[in-house]
C-alpha cells in the first residue's frame, strides 16, 4: 500500500522496521534511526497489525510478555469479581 499520512515511510519500510523490532532490537532505537514519535510508531502498528500483542502466540517476541497471574482472592478495588471468579468468567484471563 501507499504511505501513512504522518510519515514518509511506505508499509514495506514499516514492516521491516517492525521485523527487526520483534526480533529483538529496541524500539527507541528504532523510533530515533527513522525519525518518527512514539505516538506514529504506535498508530502504524496497531495498523498494520504488528504489534508485539497481535502477534501469533507462538512467536518468540511473545515470550517477552510477562503472564499476569494473581492469588484467586485478589480483586480490583471497584470490582465485584476476584480474579479467580473473573478467570471462570474470561478463560484467556483477560482483564484480569
Amino acid at each position: 500500500m501507499g504511505k501513512h499520512f504522518n510519515s514518509r515511510m511506505d508499509d514495506t519500510a514499516w514492516r521491516v522496521l517492525f521485523g527487526r523490532w520483534h526480533g529483538s532490537e529496541a524500539a527507541k532505537a528504532l523510533r530515533a534511526e527513522a525519525g518518527v514519535s512514539r505516538d506514529t510508531w504506535t498508530a502504524n502498528a496497531k495498523r498494520l497489525g504488528m504489534r508485539i500483542g497481535d502477534l501469533p502466540a507462538d512467536h518468540p517476541a511473545r515470550r517477552s510478555i510477562p503472564v499476569l497471574e494473581r492469588p484467586d482472592g485478589w480483586r480490583r478495588r471497584k470490582s465485584n469479581l476476584t480474579a479467580g471468579q473473573r478467570r471462570t468468567v474470561c478463560p484467556a484471563g483477560a482483564g484480569v
